[in-house]
């Protein structure tokens, strides 16, 4: 059985442009009829089948050519296991990326709530949340970036991950306290050093500005003494957006939580 191009492309829905270039490259070659019309065989729907999958596969059409020449000789076979070792690093790309853009798309939408109930402090009730810590002495918070991409092989790890500090209530002071602990949802800092975000009642406010030194911190911290809540040694500030998103720290946006006691 013979088809005309325009009943195999139907049939493999290969468009007829590809076929005509599989033609002229010698990928997939027709038989032609008395009057140079081409005619494709039943068996070619395979084979068109198999480029396809070879294509998807990231392999290139000369490599596709020798493969269907001779498909179980050892240079091949060698040849696919290739394009398959190579195919698995692209998915697992494709797999960051979709995490990332996931990540993303909620960051977007947290901004747009953020920015709607900016300065506005709240009550909420957290569940806990399984992260990972890293404790550094250090003045500079870049520090804390280099040491989890070092540790995770991962130097864009913030642009997938949940992120923050953990701050100890009496460090607070008008306008600076101590960044020694981050915590983050990176696979790998879970697994080297897992900790618990605990549960609990926490007077919340989302802000402007950096993680480091923001007088917001200290303002939140009084304006749950002064309403008359007794603080837990806790306080979390979690970052939202930084510097992919903004241009300066004094747009970056951050959350800030204030562990309460839950009597009140």
């Amino acid at each position: 059985m013979n088809y005309t191009i325009k009943k195999f492309q139907e049939i493999t829905r290969i468009s007829s442009h590809n076929l005509r270039y599989f033609d002229k490259i010698g990928l997939l070659v027709p038989k032609r009829d008395a009057n140079g019309y081409r005619l494709y065989s039943h068996a070619q729907i395979s084979q068109a089948h198999m480029i396809e999958i070879l294509q998807e596969a990231r392999m290139p059409n000369a490599e596709i050519k020798a493969v269907l020449s001779d498909y179980s000789s050892s240079e091949n076979i060698d040849q696919i296991k290739k394009a398959h070792a190579e195919l698995l690093a692209y998915q697992e790309k494709l797999a960051q990326a979709s995490h990332f853009l996931q990540k993303h798309i909620q960051c977007l939408d947290a901004i747009s709530t953020t920015k709607e109930n900016i300065n506005t402090p709240f009550i909420e009730h957290r569940e806990k949340v399984e992260v990972g810590i890293l404790q550094l002495q250090t003045s500079n918070i870049l520090d804390f970036f280099k040491k989890i991409g070092d540790m995770t092989e991962d130097y864009s790890w913030y642009l997938t991950s949940n992120y923050g500090f953990l701050l100890k209530s009496s460090d607070i002071k008008p306008d600076n306290y101590p960044l020694a602990t981050l915590f983050c949802d990176h696979p790998a800092i879970i697994h080297q050093s897992p900790y618990t975000l605990r549960a609990g009642k926490f007077v919340s406010m989302c802000c402007a500005g950096s993680l480091e030194n923001n007088v917001n911190v200290m303002k939140l911290k009084q304006y749950a003494l002064d309403c008359g809540y007794r603080l837990t040694s806790d306080i979390i500030i979690e970052n939202i957006s930084g510097p992919v998103i903004e241009k300066k720290k004094s747009d970056f946006l951050i959350k800030i939580m204030v562990a309460i006691q839950s009597d009140k």
